[in-house]
């Protein structure tokens, strides 16, 4: 997560020196005004060590754990990003206020002010996280930490591969995706003229290497081809040592001992002449990259009559090797399904493996909060198999599943499923870390508009610009690239294609919540104590979904960045929390509204100059305070649905406004 939150620092530091906030102080104000010639030098120092940070926190992205002194070490550098995060947001804030003055005015009593006291103790605190850090960095050879390296407790994937083909399988009865098989086979067994491609692609868990497995074994599929071959690849790999083991899985007994101590030219050379005029059926399970198949297909026979090629990944990039006809999605299993298999599971010491009455309504809500994901089923249908079959404790279970799935007590069932799904968020880069953990804070089973969240993306300045792209264009390929990936899913597209609603899945968004809440990324408060914990480091993002009168006790405002309330009845406490961080949180990015009942904004928003997004839809607000056009950082307004009849003239001077969105609803 450190190397997310300095990917944010970046971009927010890209964004002020862009601005030329500093040069034009200095253009107007002259020698009198070095100290801002010191901020910005300060700044480009920062932005260049969180560089050198950045690449070095990418080279360990993918690990799942690190030892503890690296762990200690990448808190340090989140804490530090937090710091500068604070420094920079006043920076611009204190900016701000000098911007509604006259340059000629600054010019006579700027120096004279008090205010200019302000502007050296930001200078003084630059440099000092400057000093933090060039520290961190020596410290990091001092100690010679190395994120690379995987802490030796760790589980690594490809043994948990093999636990999960087990775990979904029981008793040599293999639940759902019937017609899945069926097709599969009939894809295997279909005489091309030449070697083809087929994948199966699906979120992690979502029983892709059970399914081929299944399909491998048969006898028909077997008798089909001269040689079987399987090869896990996962994420790290080394393509000669791919090839080996597929040489090993073609020749069985027959492999030269030497093969180990081949070259790489060698290995390929053996490859070429192990295929040459075979019939062949490969396995390529767990494909996390196009160039897997890439730098195989030179060594491979693809003249080979009725060969096939069969890759499994979560990536839509890597199952577009296949042809549109030979693709499988995997997308969960239905409702007869996901029970007959929790069933299997949870009940297995019983002798007919059904559900007892008393237990079935919890039983069902249980399953239900799975949404078809076998390895998710089977995971907690193993856990609840070792409890007593008594109604109350299955329904305290229930009330804390939340808290189960993402939790890190010695379970091994539940963590085997957040480890498979976290390998997803551990292979992504930076920026795609920050949009997926920001989409979770809706709420559970809440639809999000795909404009909506690009919207947010930007205003939370967790896009990175590019050339000859606009930052909605960059947005929507960040969202694009997570449904690639299966973290997020689509429910609806537009007659372009192009996304409309999106959704997340339960058992992915708990493992969002639980790192964003762990780093400090968002704090969920709902109506169970697993989202308002207290965490080492104070959250810059507020999701309120219930529990709104706990809010205020235990958060410091002035902290905050965005604030997400979500409920629909009215209630008080919300209207208060509203009114509490808008009066308190004078660095606030995002003030997302909707669908809350309130009627009017506080008189002094505009004193909330960092305010980039402010939503308003399907509120009962008429009308916008005057104070509104002070706000000069905003990109965002969206006041559709609202009882908003006109728009305040100072509206025309907010130069950064991207996005007016109004309208009414129609009458009933």
């Amino acid at each position: 997560m450190a190397e997310a939150v300095v990917f944010g620092i970046l971009c927010k530091i890209g964004s002020i020196l862009s601005s030329h906030l500093t040069q034009a102080f200095v253009a107007h104000l002259g020698k009198e005004v070095s100290v801002f010639i010191e901020i910005e030098s300060s700044i480009k120092q920062i932005r260049s060590e969180f560089r050198l940070m950045q690449a070095f926190l990418q080279d360990g992205q993918e690990k799942e754990s690190h030892s503890r002194l690296a762990e200690t070490f990448l808190h340090e550098v989140q804490q530090v990003s937090f710091e500068v995060e604070d420094i920079l947001d006043e920076f611009v804030y204190l900016f701000g206020q000098k911007q509604t003055a006259s340059l000629k005015s600054l010019k006579n009593c700027f120096p004279k002010s008090k205010s200019m006291m302000h502007w050296q103790r930001l200078a003084a605190e630059l440099k000092e996280a400057q000093n933090r850090l060039q520290n961190l960095r020596n410290l990091k050879v001092q100690y010679n930490i190395d994120l690379s390296e995987e802490s030796p407790c760790s589980i690594r994937y490809e043994d948990s591969q093999v636990h999960t083909i087990q775990h979904i399988k029981h008793n040599n009865k293999i639940v759902g995706f019937a017609n899945e098989r069926d097709c599969l086979q009939e894809l295997l067994m279909t005489n091309e003229k030449s070697c083809s491609i087929i994948s199966i692609w699906g979120m992690g868990g979502s029983g892709k290497t059970t399914l081929v497995k299944t399909v491998f074994e048969r006898k028909a599929i077997k008798n089909r081809f001269d040689c079987l071959i399987w090869v896990t690849v996962s994420q790290t790999y080394d393509i000669t040592e791919i090839m080996r083991k597929i040489i090993q899985c073609a020749l069985k007994e027959t492999c030269p001992a030497d093969l180990e101590s081949m070259c790489s030219e060698g290995v390929a050379l053996k490859l070429q002449g192990t295929l040459q005029g075979r019939t062949y059926m490969m396995i390529l399970d767990d494909v996390w990259d196009t160039n897997v198949w890439f730098n195989l297909e030179p060594f491979l026979d693809l003249n080979s009559r009725g060969s096939k090629v069969v890759i499994t990944t979560r990536i839509n990039d890597v199952a577009s090797l296949a042809d549109d006809k030979n693709r499988l999605q995997l997308r969960g299993l239905n409702e007869a399904e996901s029970w007959d298999l929790f069933c299997m599971w949870a009940f297995r010491h019983t002798e007919d493996q059904t559900c007892p009455l008393r237990l079935e309504r919890v039983a069902r809500q249980i399953v239900g909060r799975c949404e078809g994901l076998p390895l998710a089923i089977t995971a907690v249908g193993n856990l609840l198999s070792f409890k007593r079959l008594d109604s109350f404790e299955w329904d305290k279970f229930y009330n804390q599943l939340n808290w189960e799935l993402h939790s890190r007590l010695d379970n091994q069932g539940l963590n085997l499923v957040t480890r498979l799904l976290g390998l997803s968020y551990r292979h992504l880069p930076g920026h795609l870390k920050n949009c997926f953990l920001l989409s979770s804070i809706f709420p559970e089973d809440f639809i999000i508009h795909g404009k909506r969240l690009s919207r947010l993306l930007i205003a939370e300045g967790l896009v990175e610009p590019r050339k000859n792209m606009t930052l909605e264009e960059i947005a929507t390929e960040y969202i694009e690239k997570l449904v690639d990936r299966c973290l997020i899913q689509v429910v609806r597209r537009d007659k372009l294609g192009r996304i409309w609603q999106l959704q997340m899945h339960d058992i992915v968004r708990e493992l969002a919540i639980s790192i964003s809440e762990k780093e400090g990324f968002c704090m969920i408060y709902t109506s169970k104590e697993a989202h308002t914990s207290v965490i080492g480091c104070e959250p810059r993002r507020l999701s309120v979904h219930e529990n709104y009168d706990r809010v205020q006790k235990s958060i410091n405002a002035q902290r905050v960045r965005s604030f997400y309330p979500y409920q629909l009845d009215s209630d008080y406490s919300v209207i208060s929390n509203v009114q509490w961080v808008s009066t308190t949180a004078r660095y606030l990015k995002v003030l997302e509204l909707s669908n809350i009942p309130i009627t009017t904004l506080p008189r002094d928003i505009g004193s909330l100059f960092n305010l980039h997004y402010l939503g308003l839809r399907r509120t009962k607000v008429k009308q916008l305070p005057e104070s509104i056009d002070r706000l000069q950082n905003l990109r965002t307004l969206d006041i559709y649905h609202t009882e908003i009849g006109k728009l305040p003239s100072g509206l025309t001077r907010l130069r950064m406004l991207r996005h007016l969105i109004a309208g009414k609803a129609k009458a009933s």
